[in-house]
């Protein structure tokens, strides 16, 4: 994927935030993720989420903390598409 990424092809990228080593249902996990996401050749990194715990496997972070402790580091971000 990082070759592919890497190729600058890319004006936006959807990553899903969830069921994979992006977040393990922790706040700190998934700001640590973003982190590393926001440097690709890329001009947009979109949050892809679960809308209720049924949906996914691991990695739900409830709209509380997703509100109060994610997307305000998120949107420092220029490259945040949502």
């Amino acid at each position: 994927m990082g070759q592919l990424v890497s190729t600058l092809l890319f004006n936006s990228v959807w990553v899903q935030f969830y069921d994979n080593y992006c977040e393990n249902g922790r706040a700190d996990q998934l700001l640590s993720s973003w982190n590393q996401w926001i440097t690709i050749d890329a001009n947009q990194v979109f949050l892809s989420r679960p809308a209720a715990t049924g949906v996914a496997g691991s990695g739900y972070t409830s709209l509380d903390v997703l509100i109060a402790q994610v997307l305000p580091t998120f949107k420092e971000s220029s490259k945040y598409g949502g």
